[in-house]
């Protein structure tokens, strides 16, 4: 397959055909088209030197993070919308042209309305990013806005508007980082991050979607996963949290997210959790084995493995979700 980073960025180029290669040559040839449209801005940045390494999205700034998920082989990633030298201030817009070019459907003119005043006058960091999902002859975007420091009144009635019922956050430090919107479904997402949480706050989070009779089912695969024993507060420090849901539905969808590295270990270690797991419950990992490949024997403490996320709805298993920046 010729992809289309042959020369400006060999990681994306190498999993483009990684994704070829293990039978999905159509979705990924369109998710290279994407993300060469929204990735316009850092291959043709005025500052080069610096452009592939500026994100905040991965550890050592690449611009781009791959999901993958332990419920189908989607064609999954997240990346920025614009160069460095674009302010933070701007990419809210840059993302929403990127996304018009390419066909997605918008955000309403209210949504649209309250997220750009949210920003507003505030100090942002990265401003906007922008998720694809391929599969067969569908491409599904969401958009990721940053929002300023939580507790805000503007901001705890969108929480509140968001949920259909007032928000009672934990007892620990608590932050609102971020707000996801699927732009097919309108679904909103928020994203939470804690100082630290209490195994017994997460059935109380999760009531927030009426969800809290799965709660142990999110924590029995939190535990096979990580290997942790039994306690209180969860191993590894800091975690973070998200509260999904459509207007209009009762339920929604809560994730957990934890930091691959400080729970797992390495790169090698992670992957080859990962895949035992996947291999014991069948789990369709091989595109995320193909692409991951590269770091069978990478041991360090600097890892391209992000965040690992365990999510529940109202149906269906728990779901394991892990954020890989593409190795070379």
């Amino acid at each position: 397959m010729d992809t289309p980073f042959r020369a400006t960025c060999p990681p994306l180029d190498r999993a483009m055909k990684c994704y070829s290669e293990v039978g999905a040559s159509s979705c990924a040839r369109r998710a290279g088209v994407a993300l060469k449209t929204l990735l316009a801005g850092v291959e043709t940045s005025l500052w080069p030197e610096v452009a592939w390494r500026f994100s905040d999205l991965t550890r050592d700034g690449f611009p781009v993070e791959l999901g993958f998920t332990s419920t189908d082989e989607d064609i999954r990633y997240v990346c920025e919308v614009a160069g460095p030298e674009t302010d933070a201030s701007l990419r809210l817009e840059r993302a929403l042209a990127s996304l018009k070019s390419l066909g997605s459907p918008q955000c309403s003119l209210p949504l649209l309305e309250s997220l750009t005043a949210l920003q507003l006058n505030s100090s942002l960091g990265y401003g906007a990013w922008v998720s694809g999902r391929h599969r067969n002859n569908t491409d599904i975007f969401k958009l990721y806005v940053e929002v300023p420091e939580w507790p805000s009144a503007d901001l705890s009635h969108f929480v509140n508007e968001t949920l259909g019922r007032p928000f009672v956050p934990p007892a620990q430090s608590l932050s609102l980082r971020m707000i996801g919107i699927e732009l097919v479904t309108g679904r909103r997402e928020l994203y939470f991050r804690a100082a630290s949480l209490e195994r017994w706050e997460v059935g109380r989070l999760m009531g927030h979607l009426d969800l809290s009779h799965r709660t142990a089912e999110l924590l029995d695969l939190v535990d096979v996963v990580v290997q942790q024993p039994h306690r209180e507060r969860f191993a590894g420090g800091q975690v973070g949290f998200s509260l999904s849901r459509r207007e209009g539905h009762p339920h929604g969808t809560f994730s957990l997210f934890m930091i691959a590295r400080n729970v797992l270990g390495g790169d090698a270690k992670i992957r080859q959790r990962i895949l035992e797991v996947a291999k014991v419950r069948g789990w369709p990992m091989d595109r995320y084995a193909a692409i991951s490949h590269p770091l069978v024997d990478r041991y360090g403490p600097r890892t391209h493995h992000q965040m690992v996320s365990f999510v529940i709805g109202s149906t269906g298993p728990p779901t394991l979700h892990i954020g890989l920046r593409p190795p070379v």
